[in-house]
């Protein structure tokens, strides 16, 4: 790109807020808050990372690192040292990966054609006000800056002009996903209306088990060879319904160490080892309480319960359901550390028998049979608005009205249902308080009755500048989500070399 320096020649009206914003985040808090261009001991070979074969400079690197440390507000030196070496390494990785989706959104945005005029260049520059005197832009300030920075016009003019293509890129996507006109006031409608629903939802199988079933028609359901034939069917068909798993009552002391750090790993297995001794003349409750880093379980002696296999990690399960009771474990190795184990107790698998079961199975069949009949007397007394007829019913089968508390219109998520947008459309139908909706809503397998409790409604006048202000801020988020997945697509198409010596802090 040609050098515009030489083009800047009057003041013009300057666009003082876009110019502090994008000076600001880029440039000038190197200069203007005094930080040397050094980078605090960043002194590496290289280039700080390369992005589809275009290098981001170290010089790049560490003028970032910079404004991100002065944007912390705090001084580091006050943490102890592993504590600043952290700070300093995430600092450092930050830096680098900000550098990186810069270099990506810039390359993305050329690939489409975007480009930055020179008249819109030469404006930026000059509507800098550190580079101005008394409201009139100043080629020295200008050149002593360039000086500072040991840039060129050409090379300074061209990192701009990639800053403005990546701003321009994020400006597209919040214009884009801007409210349309009115879309604003629509939405802060939708936030004041208030409404309160009665909601009773079930499953079909909660539904089975509620409908009742005297024990006179489960025996004379029973009677019958053919229905004992499917009751039997029925029992080998969900056969681990009535099987107890094998199962072990255990105590156990933790100490946990990340399996990657081999220090700790030596540590963890030192204190542990010191555990063990323990038990030789302690009870294992007790020094369980004392030393275990599994706190919820500690306070209860290391008592673990009765579990199954498959509730805990392989290493620790394969290891429990191998002992005797009473018998304690040597050292176990998880994901989380050191383990020493204590059988308390254990029970043996068990299958309740078919003649044990087959009265509960009679119910399940009958109840079946009696679904669809149950959801159509529901639906007759919804559809004639009959409440008695309605609450008679309910009573019976245990099924009682549950309110979600007033909310907005605007929730994504409504208590007690959810998201589901079938069921919350047809509540969104209810227009009078005390009215029901006339038929049982099916959605997802499950079953809803709803009813408005209370609705509040607003006007247009009600709605204040500050609801339309969070609407805004509401629409500004979701196009910093919707730019910020479009990036890491970006990334993951992008071949990326990073210069990790950078990141190390000695």
């Amino acid at each position: 790109m040609k050098n515009v320096l030489n083009k800047i020649r009057k003041p013009g009206r300057a666009k003082g807020i876009v110019a502090w914003v994008l000076f600001g985040a880029i440039i000038l808090v190197f200069v203007f808050f005094g930080i040397t261009p050094g980078g605090g001991g960043i002194q590496k070979g290289g280039p700080a990372a390369i992005v589809n074969s275009h290098p981001i400079s170290i010089a790049e690197f560490r003028q970032t690192h910079d404004r991100i440390r002065q944007q912390m507000g705090f001084d580091i030196s006050q943490f102890p040292a592993q504590q600043r070496t952290q700070i300093e390494m995430n600092t450092r990785r930050r830096a680098l990966e900000t550098l990186i989706s810069r270099e990506v959104v810039a390359q993305a945005a050329e690939n489409k054609g975007m480009t930055v005029p020179q008249s819109q260049l030469i404006e930026y520059i000059r509507s800098v006000p550190q580079f101005q005197e008394e409201g009139r832009f100043r080629r020295e300030l200008y050149m002593n800056y360039l000086s500072y920075l040991r840039k060129t016009p050409a090379e300074f003019e061209k990192q701009l002009q990639r800053d403005i293509i990546v701003s321009e890129m994020q400006s597209l996507f919040t214009s884009a996903l801007n409210p349309v006109k009115g879309e604003a006031l629509y939405q802060a409608l939708l936030e004041e209306t208030k409404l309160n629903l009665g909601v009773i939802n079930f499953t079909q199988e909660e539904l089975e088990k509620a409908i009742p079933i005297s024990k006179s028609k489960i025996r004379e359901f029973l009677s019958e060879e053919v229905n004992i034939k499917e009751a039997e069917k029925y029992y080998q068909t969900h056969h681990s319904d009535y099987q107890t798993p094998e199962q072990v009552k255990a105590r156990h002391i933790l100490v946990m160490a990340d399996p990657k750090d081999k220090e700790a790993v030596q540590k963890a297995k030192e204190k542990i080892t010191k555990a063990q001794e323990r038990l030789k003349k302690e009870p294992f409750a007790q020094v369980a309480k004392e030393i275990s880093d599994d706190t919820q379980s500690a306070k209860k002696g290391g008592d673990l319960g009765f579990f199954s296999k498959g509730r805990m990690v392989p290493e620790f399960e394969k290891v429990a359901f191998s002992m005797e009771k009473g018998q304690v474990s040597d050292l176990v190795q998880t994901q989380y550390g050191f383990h020493l184990i204590k059988i308390e107790d254990k029970k043996e698998a068990v299958t309740t028998p078919f003649e044990r079961e087959k009265s509960n199975i009679a119910k399940v069949l009958l109840a079946k049979e009696e679904v669809d009949k149950v959801l159509a007397e529901m639906n007759g007394a919804l559809k004639k608005s009959d409440s008695k007829a309605l609450e008679k019913l309910l009573k019976s089968l245990h099924l009682k009205w549950e309110e979600t508390g007033e909310f907005s219109m605007s929730n994504s998520l409504v208590p007690l249902i959810g998201r589901d947008e079938k069921v919350v459309a047809e509540a969104f139908e209810l227009t009078q308080e005390g009215q029901m909706l006339p038929h049982v809503v099916t959605s997802n397998g499950e079953y809803y009755l709803l009813k408005l409790k209370s609705l509040k409604l607003t006007s247009g006048s009600d709605i204040k500048e500050k609801a339309l202000d969070e609407q805004r801020l509401a629409a500004s988020r979701r196009s910093g989500d919707v730019f910020n997945a479009w990036l890491s697509e970006q990334r993951k198409g992008a071949k990326i070399k990073r210069n990790e010596q950078l990141l190390i802090v000695r």
